[in-house]
C-alpha cells in the first residue's frame, strides 16, 4: 500500500510505501494517527485509489464497487451535449484489502522533519 502525506503547511507531498494495510476499516473523512507510519502527528483521510486504478468515492457510503449514473461533476467532466449522463464505476469510500493507494493530509504534526525521512535520496552521476 502506499499512503501520500500531503502537508499544507509546506505544500509538499510524501509517497510512503507500506508492506502491510494498516488503515483497514477506516474511511474518506476519518481522522487517523500517522504514528502507524513513523510519522508522529494526526491526518484526515481525503481519497485514494484501488489496485486497478479506480477512485475512492467520497460520496458512496458502500463497500466495493458500484456504477454510479453521473451528472457533470466529480469524476464526469462537463459534455457538449445538454442532458448527458455516464455510468462509470467508483469504489466505496470504505478502505478494504483491494485499496492500493491512500491519500492522507496532515492536520497536526508534531515533528517537522519529514524531509530527512521520506524525502528524494541525491544520486550522484558519476
Amino acid at each position: 500500500m502506499i499512503v501520500n502525506l500531503a502537508n499544507p503547511k509546506t505544500k509538499k507531498t510524501y509517497s510512503v510505501k507500506l508492506e502491510n494495510q494498516v488503515y483497514l476499516g477506516k474511511k474518506i473523512g476519518d481522522e487517523v494517527s500517522l504514528d502507524l507510519i513513523g510519522v508522529s502527528g494526526k491526518g484526515i483521510i481525503t481519497g485514494g485509489s484501488t489496485k486497478e486504478g479506480t477512485p475512492l468515492a467520497p460520496f458512496l457510503n458502500v463497500p466495493g464497487y458500484k456504477s454510479v449514473l453521473l451528472n457533470p461533476g466529480f469524476g464526469f467532466k462537463d459534455s457538449k451535449v445538454k442532458g448527458e449522463k455516464q455510468r462509470k464505476n467508483f469504489h466505496g469510500m470504505h478502505i478494504d484489502e483491494k485499496i492500493a493507494q491512500i491519500n492522507i493530509k496532515i492536520t497536526d504534526l508534531k515533528e517537522d522533519k519529514l524531509d530527512e525521512k521520506f524525502g528524494k535520496k541525491e544520486t550522484s552521476k558519476e
